[in-house]
C-alpha cells in the first residue's frame, strides 16, 4: 500500500455569487503539516463570456526527513488566443 498524505482544506466562495475565490489546501502525515497549497480564482473572458479559472497561488512545502531542504514556489496563470470550439 502506497503511504499518501492526507489533504484538508477550505473552499473560499462568494457568498452573493456562490463563484469560488480561492481553495487552500494542507497536506499532513498524522501531526506532521507537510504542506500547504492555495490557489487562487478569478473570471478570465473569453469570448463573448467569461469562465471561472485559476489566475494565482502558492505551494509550500515542509521540510521532510528524506529532503530537509523547504520548498516554496509561486503560481501564475496566463490565458490568451482563446479559440471558439464549433457545438456539435
Amino acid at each position: 500500500p502506497r503511504n499518501l498524505p492526507e489533504v484538508g482544506g477550505t473552499i473560499w466562495r462568494d457568498w452573493a455569487t456562490f463563484l469560488v475565490r480561492r481553495i487552500e489546501m494542507d497536506f499532513v502525515d498524522g501531526d506532521d503539516q507537510l504542506g500547504t497549497v492555495r490557489l487562487d480564482f478569478s473570471d478570465v473572458a473569453v469570448a463573448d463570456g467569461t469562465l471561472r479559472m485559476p489566475i494565482g497561488g502558492e505551494i509550500d512545502m515542509r521540510p521532510s526527513r528524506k529532503d530537509p531542504d523547504r520548498r516554496q514556489s509561486r503560481l501564475t496563470w496566463t490565458y490568451s488566443d482563446f479559440v471558439e470550439v464549433p457545438r456539435r
